[in-house]
This record gives structure tokens, sequence and C-alpha cells, in this order.
């Protein structure tokens, strides 16, 4: 996402932007992603991803998948949450 994307796109443009991007990660995805992870027996990442989203509900996550344990998906709740993700 570019900064013209961030300061002329709604909210719902850039959600759906960053999505198709893989920038971000909808709640159902990380879901569905901590169910493979208990299927495959990697308990330890299908935890970290079950607290992430149990402790702050959000339709949208800021997520690494390659990053694993080491990143804890960030809620989005805001345009403002997004600044993180412009490229230069």
């Amino acid at each position: 996402m570019t900064k013209c994307d961030y300061k002329t796109k709604t909210y719902g443009e850039l959600i759906e932007q960053l999505v198709e991007e893989g920038l971000i990660s909808s709640y159902d995805e990380l879901k569905n992603r901590a169910i493979d992870e208990i299927e495959n027996d990697n308990l330890v990442v299908a935890i970290h991803l079950l607290t992430a989203l149990n402790d702050e509900r959000s339709d949208y996550y800021i997520y690494d998948h390659c990053m694993g344990t080491l990143e804890m998906p960030k809620p989005i709740s805001c345009k403002t949450d997004l600044k993180i993700l412009i490229s230069e």
C-alpha cells in the first residue's frame, strides 16, 4: 500500500486491497490456520493464534504468517491501524 492509497482510499477499500495483497488476514483465516496447526500437532502455533483471536476480537488482523510465534497478530479496528503497512 502506498501513501497515496492510504490518503485517497476508504477504510473498506484499503482492507479489500490489503487482503488481496496478502498483507492482512481475516478472523476466519486465522481461526482456520489455528485448526490446521492443531491437526498437524503444532499446538504452540495454534495456541499463539487462538490467544490473539481471543484477546481482542476483530474482523481483520495484521500478521506475517512466516513469523509464526515471533509476531502476535495485531487487530485492526480503524484506518490508522493500517499506517504501519505503508510502503515507500
